[in-house]
């Protein structure tokens, strides 16, 4: 049994799916439904336990390997949710304090249970933190553009004195909103003068960058610890020069496969080591003085496009790698 943690309507997912029913594995993908464990049983020679995803229950000894394309999980709520600390407790909030200690070692025991098959992706509380992929990537001598997390006009038009042309993006999810017939998405920018002078003095904290003159761009879709990298030759066109995602559909970008140095790989394979990730999609930009620019790493970033595009075969890398470890059939 193979367990997926995503939306069963994600195109990559259907198509890592087809290719794990082709090969005859069983699977379950998670969708909007939430796992829990129904019944354990220990005995002094064996012991196991029934986990359930919706309608489909399964021993845990039958699961092989699990796929966190969303790094969640939804975990069952039984009966009722941990309230918050308060120093006097009434009788009934003393329980409630027991029992949520009991739902904390079950959801403990979930992730214990998951961990210990052959994964892909990390269950996290919480999002990835891309800065502090930034900051260890710079220690391992990464080479990144100058960076300036604030909350100060006053830092950020000393940040764009020095550098002249900077930008801003986002260092989380990107925001996406549809509103039929229109859809809004967040994307890298230019910063300019009139926008900062345009902020209050005091602003939501927000990340700038040094703008890299670019080559081209990189995408790397990496795979425990094989490397397969696209490059994005977008600085041609106006619309998509400081961020290729702003598609121009009557002029798209080439996209052709790329070797990093070996250099580049080994310190790309050691941070992805020391943020515990065995896959993940990374930006580099190759600057127009020959560095390789790392810019971030997404836990759960697309890969169908470039997979396409340079024929990487990458959905059914991943079914390869969930379904029969070493073997790439």
């Amino acid at each position: 049994m193979i367990l997926v943690f995503g939306k069963d309507n994600d195109p990559s997912i259907r198509r890592v799916l087809t290719w794990l029913d082709y090969y005859g594995e069983a699977f379950v993908c998670s969708g909007s439904d939430v796992l829990s464990i129904e019944q354990v049983s220990i005995h002094a020679s064996s012991s196991d336990f029934v986990i359930s995803v919706g309608q489909h229950k399964f021993l845990a000894s039958e699961l092989k390997a699990v796929w966190y394309r969303s790094n969640w999980i939804a975990v069952k709520d039984f009966f009722f949710k941990p309230e918050a600390f308060v120093p006097q407790r009434t009788p009934a909030q003393s329980i409630d304090t027991f029992l949520s200690n009991y739902w904390y070692a079950h959801e403990d025991l979930i992730e214990k249970i998951l961990d210990s098959v052959r994964t892909l992706g990390k269950n996290r509380e919480g999002r990835f933190s891309k800065l502090y992929a930034l900051h260890e990537a710079t220690k391992l001598g990464l080479d990144v553009p100058d960076t300036l997390y604030s909350t100060s006009k006053i830092e950020l038009m000393d940040f764009y004195e020095r550098h002249k042309t900077i930008i801003s993006k986002s260092f989380d999810i990107a925001f996406t909103c549809n509103e039929p017939p229109q859809s809004y998405a967040s994307y890298t920018s230019l910063v300019t003068t009139q926008d900062i002078q345009d902020l209050p003095d005091h602003f939501f904290p927000s990340v700038f960058q040094r703008c890299i003159e670019k080559a081209y761009e990189v995408r790397t879709f990496y795979l425990d610890g094989r490397f397969f990298s696209t490059a994005i030759i977008s600085q041609a066109n106006a619309k998509t020069q400081v961020d290729y995602r702003k598609y121009d559909t009557d002029r798209m970008n080439r996209n052709v496969p790329v070797l990093l140095p070996q250099a580049i790989e080994c310190k790309i394979k050691e941070l992805m080591e020391k943020c515990d990730l065995k896959t993940g999609s990374i930006d580099l930009i190759r600057g127009l003085d020959g560095k390789y620019y790392f810019l971030e790493v997404n836990p759960v970033g697309q890969f169908g496009y470039p997979s396409a595009q340079c024929n990487y075969q990458l959905h059914r890398k991943i079914a390869n790698y969930l379904s029969n470890y070493g073997n790439d059939k």
